[in-house]
């Protein structure tokens, strides 16, 4: 228990009146707090607060393991999540690719009758003018 300013001053001069060394009084005064901060800790008191600790250590462990435990689970709600995004992308990139194949498909098939419609328009063009030439280089011999 802390001692009064009032303590500690009569205390001190009846030391002084006895011990006749100022240090060694100065010292013995040290033994005597001048408030409850610098009063000596017990053993029972620091078994007290280390038992206290204890207890919050033990709450800290129960908050962290906890705190782990709904990280694991965030963690793997955010890999289901991005994995059916992720599903859902390459479904839809795929269908995009499919459709780009189809149109792909049906522009060289359109180009291929073009090509094929204007292959015989000059093959027959080649043809009539192979049988007109024809026609007239009979007409030069007969003449």
């Amino acid at each position: 228990m802390a001692l009064s300013e009032r303590s500690r001053s009569v205390l001190y001069h009846g030391f002084m009146s006895v011990v006749d060394d100022e240090a060694a009084v100065q010292e013995m005064m040290a033994f005597f707090p001048a408030r409850d901060l610098e009063e000596p800790v017990t053993r029972d008191h620091l078994h007290a607060e280390l038992a206290d600790l204890r207890i919050e250590m033990a709450e800290l462990r129960t908050e962290f393991a906890e705190f782990r435990t709904d990280m694991r689970s965030e963690m793997d709600e955010f890999r289901t999540d991005m994995r059916s995004e992720m599903d859902a992308f390459r479904n839809e990139i795929r269908a995009e690719m499919d459709a780009f194949r189809t149109d792909i498909r049906t522009e060289l098939g359109t180009m291929r009758t073009e090509f094929r419609s204007e292959l015989h328009k000059v093959f027959g063009w080649n043809l009539a003018a192979f049988v007109s030439m024809a026609a007239v280089i009979v007409a030069a011999v007969r003449l």
